[in-house]
């Protein structure tokens, strides 16, 4: 019986073979090319590009007999004896695997159909490293499934290049904005764009802009760009840079029916306006209301521009009475006599109050130093101090003393019409 004999194990890529052999890698016509599919010495040499694979066909060739099944431990196809094949590629360079095969019959190494081969697939992945390996024949392992005798992997040894994929995309622009976020897109501070140009695949050339760019001037439309390219194609990117740092105006105002003295004598509408050369429009507080009586009633409001910056105005204090004084009369000096008669001069004051918009003035004090006859002229006389009051306090009275009575305008030319002697009517108007 035949003892059993070391078998070859041979390596093809794509329609080319490495015949595995107990022999160095120095072979005597034991090596198919992948290139030429002939019979030499040479060692194979494979190429991949990364992000690929390729296929790698494995086969056993009997050391003796001359045929694909004399002499080939694993018998024939089908009898259940069978060889795995493992290439255990990932120590030979990062990113580099493959795929075991099983084998169950020997080749004939004088025929060009490799009926037994089985094909590993080596994958290199896209962050396999570009360059020249060799894959050793330490990195095969044969195990025996049911088969015997020892089977080298000598010549299993080859060459393996992987190479870069061609570079299709231009480079990888990025950009960092440092600055102080407003809103809007706008910045309340200086701000820098730092870019940075990356291509994993081929060298970068920068064409414009790019580095870092300080902008520190308010503006509202101003850029910074980067344009760079690579044998993959060229690449551009920009950033508007938008600055303000100051916040806008704002102002009160009050509008309703004015009085005196900063006073209103009607509702009221504070409005807060304001604006920004910058970053404008600006949005304000909206419109407030006082319809209530006050001495004084605080109002606060601000503005606030598109880059978030917010000002408050100053204070309005808004004083609002709708109501005239107390307004009254008086005699306060004179000699009083019988009927209502005064036998002196006579005193008419005026007086008042608010308690809102007070202290008031009141029209000044009437002295009646002229005899006079009866009650009209007096009513005359009376009148034109009612007449003072009401463009003062915008009232209508009627008051009764002794001696004077007031009446309201609209007796006037009643009392007008009465007789009364010329000296009397001269006094009359005097006062």
């Amino acid at each position: 019986m035949r003892s059993p004999l070391a078998r070859r194990l041979t390596a093809v890529v794509g329609a080319g073979v490495i015949i595995l052999g107990t022999a160095g890698l120095a072979r005597a016509d034991d090596v198919v090319n992948t290139g030429d599919n002939s019979i030499d010495n040479n060692q194979e040499a494979y190429a991949v590009v990364a992000g690929s694979s390729v296929s790698i066909g494995l086969f056993l060739q009997a050391t003796t007999g001359g045929g694909d099944t004399v002499g080939c431990n694993v018998g024939v196809a089908g009898d259940g004896k069978t060889v795995t094949v493992t290439l255990n590629a990932a120590p030979v360079a990062a990113g580099l695997s493959a795929t075991p095969v099983t084998i169950d019959v020997c080749d004939d190494p004088f025929t060009a159909v490799r009926e037994g081969a089985q094909f590993s697939t080596l994958t290199a992945s896209a962050a396999a490293a570009p360059g020249v390996y060799g894959v050793a024949q330490n990195r095969f392992s044969v195990t025996n499934n049911g088969a015997t005798g020892t089977y080298a992997a000598q010549t299993a040894a080859f060459q393996l290049t992987v190479t870069a994929p061609p570079d299709t995309t231009g480079p990888v622009i990025t950009k960092t904005v440092t600055g102080t976020q407003g809103a809007n897109g706008w910045y309340t501070s200086n701000v820098t764009v730092a870019w940075t140009v990356t291509d994993a695949q081929s060298l970068v050339f920068i064409d414009s802009g790019c580095g870092a760019q300080s902008f520190t001037t308010e503006t509202a439309a101003d850029s910074s760009s980067c344009t760079a390219h690579s044998a993959g194609g060229s690449t551009s990117d920009s950033f508007q840079v938008k600055i303000d740092k100051t916040g806008p105006t704002a102002a009160l105002s009050a509008s309703g029916v004015s009085g005196t003295n900063g006073w209103f004598t009607g509702d009221v509408t504070v409005a807060t306006n304001g604006s920004d050369a910058i970053s404008g429009p600006v949005t304000c507080t909206s419109d407030q209301t006082q319809a209530s009586e006050t001495s004084g009633q605080v109002f606060n409001g601000s503005c606030t521009n598109q880059a978030g910056l917010s000002t408050a105005a100053s204070p309005l204090t808004v004083k609002l009475d709708k109501t005239g004084p107390t307004a009254a009369l008086a005699v306060t000096a004179g000699t009083a006599a019988a009927n209502g008669w005064y036998t002196s001069d006579v005193t008419v004051a005026t007086s008042g109050a608010d308690d809102i918009s007070g202290p008031v003035t009141c029209s000044p004090d009437v002295t009646l130093d002229s005899d006079t006859a009866g009650t009209q002229g007096h009513g005359k006389v009376a009148f034109l101090l009612v007449s003072r009051l009401m463009i003062l306090s915008g009232l209508r009275l009627r008051w009764r003393s002794a001696a004077v009575m007031l009446v309201a305008p609209a007796r006037l030319s009643e009392e007008l019409s009465r007789p009364v002697d010329e000296d009397h009517y001269a006094a009359l108007l005097t006062v």
